[in-house]
């Protein structure tokens, strides 16, 4: 249905005081391994390049390590509010992927990588708490119980349960 859903939202929505859209469409399919350097790597697309494009990219890199390749695209929703004069980008995982097509489905074994959608939706959810909440960026660490600020004592971050899997 491409864009209609994003046409739609931006007709009956134009008045209203929208600041920017970010578009999370296709972040879960990554071809590459972890270990592998491809793997924290993303595509940031806008129609007209404005700040949330380059914050978003420098949020991206400070929260989670991918780095953005950015560029011109007007193949998605973000094109709707763009054309509306929002603030809009599009991101995009880095190996493309089967995106819209028959086969495009979490019943396709290899087909979503979670791990990897998490990261790259915990690199815009930083970006927007940054909004939210300006302070001075510290990147985060990553930890075996997920990310926690650098500087925290161990003795902070919760215990295992019985029940509970760890890590080789």
């Amino acid at each position: 249905q491409w864009m209609i859903g994003s046409t739609a939202y931006v007709a009956d929505h134009a008045d209203e005081d929208i600041r920017s859209m970010v578009n999370l469409d296709c972040i879960s399919y990554q071809a590459a391994e972890p270990d592998d350097p491809a793997y924290a790597r993303a595509r940031l697309y806008y129609t007209v390049r404005t700040d949330v494009v380059d914050d978003l990219a420098a949020a991206l890199k400070l929260y989670t390590g991918v780095t953005c390749a950015t560029g011109e695209s007007n193949r998605s929703d973000h094109l709707s509010f763009s054309n509306a004069g929002f603030s809009a980008a599009w991101l995009w995982a880095s190996t493309g992927g089967p995106a819209h097509k028959a086969w495009d489905s979490v019943d396709t074994p290899g087909n979503v990588n979670y791990e990897y959608a998490t990261l790259l939706t915990s690199g815009v959810v930083g970006y927007l708490a940054s909004l939210l909440f300006p302070h001075e960026p510290r990147a985060p660490e990553l930890t075996y119980w997920g990310w926690r600020q650098r500087g925290t004592a161990d003795t902070d971050r919760p215990q295992a349960s019985a029940g509970s899997r760890g890590r080789g």
